[in-house]
């Protein structure tokens, strides 16, 4: 079997697309064998940057990362003043227990139980 644009064969007689004399053999081998570039000796056509990374998440930004960690911080810290850590000392002059567990929250992005070997309140 023989078809006008030059594609032969019993693929081109079960497939359900039509050549056309205007296709050109590597385009009627393209509609019959979608995506099969190497069969059809054609060279695959470049992938954009935003397709081959569609599926990888965006990181998010150092500034969304501690707006996060303040969210998560902020309450435990209040919880922490009023349950008498704020005046407890931290590890260095001038700092309350409740800043160290904040300073050790913000770092690690979660309530510490303990910072300097304190307990912290709040958690």
């Amino acid at each position: 079997m023989m078809l006008a644009s030059g594609c032969a064969g019993a693929d081109a007689a079960l497939a359900d697309v039509e050549c056309n004399q205007t296709d050109s053999t590597a385009t009627c081998c393209l509609k019959m064998n979608p995506g099969q570039y190497e069969r059809c000796g054609v060279t695959p056509p470049p992938q954009s940057v935003e397709r081959i990374n569609a599926a990888v998440p965006k990181l998010p930004t150092r500034a969304e990362k501690e707006r996060w960690r303040k969210d998560i911080c902020t309450p435990a810290y209040d919880r922490c003043i009023d349950a008498g850590g704020g005046s407890v000392e931290g590890r260095v002059w001038g700092e309350t227990q409740c800043k160290a567990c904040f300073e050790a929250c913000m770092r690690y992005g979660s309530w510490p139980k303990e910072a300097n070997d304190k307990p912290c309140p709040g958690a």
